[in-house]
């Protein structure tokens, strides 16, 4: 296939060129925060302050050439603070809840890890434009459940009864009356969580499956 030169605008194709780098480049800062968070990274300088790579490192256990490598990309990326009068990192309170704090609902640790079911599901999903069938929920790389999992539940811990429920017509006196059955009964609730169990002990033996086969 060949493809015929057409004039364009120098200024336009610069923007462009910046905007795709970009692009790259919070791919490769995505992997970056991975790693911070694996390691403890992110909750060693929310609770230990400020510090430099050696800091950082003996804190953590890892290797110091490797985190100052780190500590350079997190800062470049605007995650972290430098200090060029002490050479110290810092991560701002405000980002806190963002990388360091698993309770949070902002937590974005999750979502950072979303590229790695996505780039591993790409071929499938190529396949897919070729046949159409698409790609059933449960033949996703299984990382994916555990990231919306992570991604979704304190979120849904903090609104789910308290909120969300509530807003639903009719919803919530059903849920009072699974709460009245576990009081005079000895059902009602455990017998939901038993049942969530047992299910979830049937998806870890056989591979995490929301959705029954062939469903997208």
């Amino acid at each position: 296939m060949t493809t015929t030169a057409l004039p364009y605008d120098p200024a336009k194709l610069d923007a462009a060129v910046g905007r795709f780098l970009g692009d790259v480049g919070a791919v490769i800062t995505a992997a970056s925060v991975l790693i911070g968070d694996r390691l403890g990274l992110y909750k060693a300088l929310a609770t230990g302050g400020a510090q430099t790579s050696a800091e950082l490192s003996k804190r953590t256990q890892t290797h110091e050439r490797y985190v100052r490598e780190w500590l350079a990309n997190q800062a470049a990326a605007g995650y972290i603070e430098y200090d060029p009068q002490t050479r110290r990192f810092c991560l701002p309170p405000e980002h806190v809840p963002l990388l360091a704090d698993d309770a949070s609902e902002v937590n974005m640790c999750g979502l950072f890890g979303m590229g790695q079911p996505l780039f591993a599901d790409e071929p499938k999903v190529a396949e897919a434009f070729k046949t159409g069938k698409g790609v059933g929920w449960h033949e996703h790389d299984s990382r994916l459940y555990g990231l919306t999992d992570r991604i979704f539940r304190n979120g849904y811990a903090s609104h789910l009864v308290a909120d969300w429920i509530p807003a639903l017509e009719g919803v919530e006196s059903k849920w009072l009356r699974l709460r009245q059955l576990d009081h005079t009964h000895g059902k009602g609730l455990p017998h939901v969580h038993v049942r969530r169990l047992r299910l979830s002990r049937t998806l870890d033996r056989r591979g995490a499956r929301s959705r029954p086969p062939g469903r997208s």
